[in-house]
């Protein structure tokens, strides 16, 4: 009897790890991927990328979540386009708190509350936009670049 119920119990263990695991997997799935992993510059956590669209509807689906969204496109012929490796950063005061470089359109940032300054320069054309960031709700700064 003890033997029995020991497989009976492995065997249920096995399926509810298999069915957590797969359950994991079609959520996933069905939100339209994953964001990338984060990155740490001093106090200010962030994640960079949205190239592919799994990748971009992550971040337009987890934007609200973060105290500041950035978003990046430059005008094409007849549409928008999305752009990747613009130098971004973020000022508070005379202070710099982060500096890095874009690795798709969409930037979330983790930042205390307070008055910013974002800059963002892409094919060497800077463009800022100030944002407040405070514990409730959410910030978001929106560069759109003209057409070369």
């Amino acid at each position: 009897m003890w033997q029995q119920w020991q497989r009976w119990s492995v065997a249920a263990a096995a399926a509810t790890i298999m069915v957590g695991s797969l359950g994991g997997i079609s959520v996933a799935h069905a939100q339209g991927g994953m964001l990338p992993p984060s990155m740490q510059q001093g106090n200010v956590t962030y994640v960079s990328g949205g190239i592919d669209s799994d990748e971009s509807g992550a971040f337009k689906r987890e934007a609200s979540r973060w105290p500041l969204s950035i978003e990046m496109a430059a005008r094409g012929d007849g549409a928008n386009e999305y752009v990747a490796d613009a130098q971004v950063q973020i000022m508070q005061g005379g202070t710099t708190v982060l500096d890095t470089r874009s690795k798709g359109p969409f930037m979330l940032v983790k930042l205390p509350e307070g008055h910013y300054t974002v800059k963002a320069t892409y094919n060497g054309k800077p463009m800022t936009k100030d944002v407040n960031v405070s514990g409730k709700g959410h910030a978001a700064a929106t560069f759109l670049w003209p057409h070369d």
